[in-house]
């Protein structure tokens, strides 16, 4: 007779299969935060980042053409 659960079994006796359950969708969870933050998305990843890279130049060229002005003003 096991002493954790007396001579009927334990409380969780016909739930055992939860337990594996559980973990499974625990393990899953952690890979798709793993694969979402390290890139797994592809294609989709290597567009945003030619899109922000637009941008930045975009801002550059911006910044560039306000510090010539200014410099043209007399500042």
């Amino acid at each position: 007779m096991p002493m954790w659960g007396g001579p009927w079994g334990g409380h969780w006796y016909g739930f055992w299969w939860l337990m594996p359950l559980f973990w499974v969708v625990v393990i899953a969870v952690v890979i798709a935060v793993v694969l979402r933050n390290t890139g797994g998305r592809g294609r989709d990843v290597s567009q945003e980042l030619a899109a922000m890279r637009r941008d930045i130049q975009e801002l550059k060229e911006e910044v560039r053409k306000m510090r010539e002005e200014g410099k043209g003003a007399g500042t």
